[in-house]
């Protein structure tokens, strides 16, 4: 860990490093918290294209004479139309509602039939179509976020702030959605309750450079001085002193770290088999990873075109078996790469891989719900996944081949303590004539608030109203009851 990350993290690890001195018994499924896992799409995902009207319909003719250069079609010939649609779509018919799902999404379609997804329509977050400031919106679940409130409170560090949980970021980077609530100052936070994990493999103080084998004994060398150094310092610096608190943070990251290692490579016990060494990929150590996951790093026929998004979802899988050093409720993930403002199904840009990594057979989320089903029962019948962006794309395709920012959108939740359906509108009649109009949007008919909300009370009754102030005043859709959680 490098100087920069070390004093980035130091707050954060203070406190989630003294969850426990000692390994625990492993949690019942009864014992098991809910949690919240929020993937975010950052860039603006074009969901119309995912989720699309048959062009048999007088909308679905209207979209893909709107968006044919997208699908490389004649935007006049409706029989391509339909061969197109027939080719890459399921179709499925849910709340009254047919539409097309993108083939790709195995995963998902059999979520949807099943009743575990929650299809929200027509949701807006932020007013503008600017990146960066809808982003700082979406992820603090403040309409009232300004374009350089960067420094303030998220949603979800507000969650498990408010619950006493802790909250895990399985990013690179600690994202705004994380913060937890600044005691005094509403555009500062408190991150006493992150938990960084962008690599659980290898987390903490120590480690092997196993690419060189030369540098192994110096490696080790250097380690077990810092460490016997800070350890002597400990008995020489009071409680009073400056440094005391920078050493206190050093002591519960080496042993936080010393925790993780020996539960991932002594511990676990993945029952669909498990890799522990790969030549050129990752290295996984002597961490038993399961197989599942590292066919997604290396398998020809099944890897993921983003390897980033893989070790995600992979860190989420360890975090649960590591639940009772961890103890968290809410876990942050990002999946960028959606900002398809040309060629947006064209080479390894194209969006529908993404939406295949996230959502395809035997892809991310399908590893994930299938590990834990056998490795750490109850953990994913008890998490709920929200999944949704800064903003939505433009009904028409641009002259690039793509799309531009737009701001309604669809997000999703999933989990199997969804009342699955669509909630709202998808195709509603009155965008037919915008679809002949550039830079038309999805009305933002429904507010997010109202969304993150019910995730809030599902975690924990009452919670929405701390979390989230003044969400009931905010917009929903006429004719909707957002009731997709119990």
């Amino acid at each position: 860990m490098n100087r920069r990350n070390f004093l980035k993290s130091s707050l954060a690890m203070l406190a989630s490093c003294a969850v426990s001195p000692s390994l625990l018994a492993a949690p019942t499924q009864e014992s098991l918290p809910r949690t919240l896992v929020n993937v975010f799409l950052e860039g603006g995902p074009d969901f119309r294209q995912f989720f699309a009207p048959d062009p048999q319909t007088q909308y679905g003719a209207a979209y893909f004479r709107a968006r044919s250069s997208l699908f490389g079609l004649d935007s006049s010939s409706a029989a391509a139309h339909q061969e197109y649609f027939s080719q890459n779509y399921e179709i499925v018919e849910l709340s009254n509602q047919r539409f097309g799902v993108w083939r790709e999404a195995g995963w998902l379609i059999g979520k949807i039939r099943s009743g575990e997804v929650a299809l929200v329509q027509n949701v807006a977050a932020s007013p503008t179509r600017d990146h960066n400031h809808s982003s700082l919106v979406w992820n603090s679940g403040d309409l009232n976020t300004g374009p350089h409130d960067a420094s303030r409170s998220g949603w979800g560090g507000r969650i498990a702030q408010l619950t006493g949980k802790k909250i895990l970021s399985c990013t690179q980077e600690v994202r705004l959605f994380c913060n937890g609530e600044h005691p005094t100052n509403p555009l500062d936070h408190d991150n006493s309750a992150v938990i960084a994990m962008p690599n659980m493999e290898n987390f903490g103080f120590t480690q092997s450079p196993w690419w060189n084998p030369a540098w192994i004994d110096r490696s080790q060398g250097v380690s077990r001085a810092v460490e016997q150094y800070y350890r002597s310092k400990r008995a020489a610096i009071s409680n009073s002193s400056p440094y005391a608190r920078f050493m206190q943070t050093e002591r519960n990251m080496r042993e936080l770290g010393a925790q993780i290692k020996n539960r991932l490579e002594n511990e676990i016990n993945p029952q669909g088999g498990f890799t522990q060494y790969r030549e050129g990929q990752w290295p996984s150590g002597d961490v038993r990873r399961p197989t599942a996951f590292d066919n997604l790093f290396s398998d020809p026929e099944g890897r993921a075109h983003e390897p980033w998004f893989v070790r995600q979802v992979l860190n989420l899988y360890y975090s649960y078996l590591c639940r009772d050093i961890l103890d968290f409720n809410v876990a942050s993930l990002e999946l960028g790469g959606w900002d398809s403002h040309d060629r947006q199904n064209e080479g390894d840009g194209a969006i529908h891989h993404n939406f295949h990594d996230l959502f395809g057979s035997g892809m991310t989320l399908d590893v994930l719900e299938q590990s834990l089903k056998l490795d750490s029962v109850g953990s994913y019948e008890n998490t709920v996944f929200l999944v949704g962006g800064e903003f939505g794309r433009q009904l028409r395709s641009n002259g690039d081949r793509g799309t531009d920012h737009g701001r309604g959108n669809m997000v999703l939740v999933i989990g199997e303590g969804v009342s699955g359906g669509v909630y709202g509108t998808m195709f509603p009649e009155e965008e037919i004539p915008l679809y002949e109009e550039w830079g038309s949007d999805i009305e933002g008919q429904t507010s997010m608030l109202q969304v993150f909300a019910r995730v809030a009370d599902w975690l924990d009754s009452g919670l929405a109203e701390q979390v989230l102030p003044n969400y009931a005043s905010q917009a929903i859709e006429a004719g909707i009851d957002l009731s997709f959680l119990s």
